[in-house]
């Protein structure tokens, strides 16, 4: 939804549902959850139904998608398993600070996406 928004900056939310084929409720919440986010880089507004978004500065969207990828754990568990040579899964909770609670709630999601 992100790369959506920073190529066309402005949409109406029919436009992002049937792009993305998320439900509305989701999408506004997505909304709320990229304006906190990236509230350094751009204003996200929506008014009438319609999505705009304001970049403050030029913005390369590597930014944004290194900036979601290092706050998401699931990403970076993700990236753990698919890295060939890697450290003992021991040592890799140890160095993420992952609580048995985070790691079976991320251990479900993976298993959820097929993994």
């Amino acid at each position: 939804m992100l790369q959506i928004l920073l190529e066309f900056q402005t949409l109406e939310i029919e436009q992002i549902t049937q792009i993305t084929s998320f439900s509305e409720k989701n999408i506004y919440q997505y909304f709320a959850e990229l304006k906190e986010e990236f509230q350094d880089l751009f204003c996200l507004r929506v008014m009438k139904r319609t999505v705009h978004l304001n970049i403050y500065t030029k913005l390369n969207p590597l930014v944004c998608f290194h900036r979601i990828h290092q706050g998401s754990t699931f990403l970076r568990l993700l990236c753990y398993f698919l890295r060939e040579e890697k450290e003992s899964f021991a040592c890799f909770i140890q160095k993420e600070y992952l609580s048995r609670f985070n790691m079976t709630t991320e251990v479900c999601a993976i298993r959820y996406i097929g993994f």
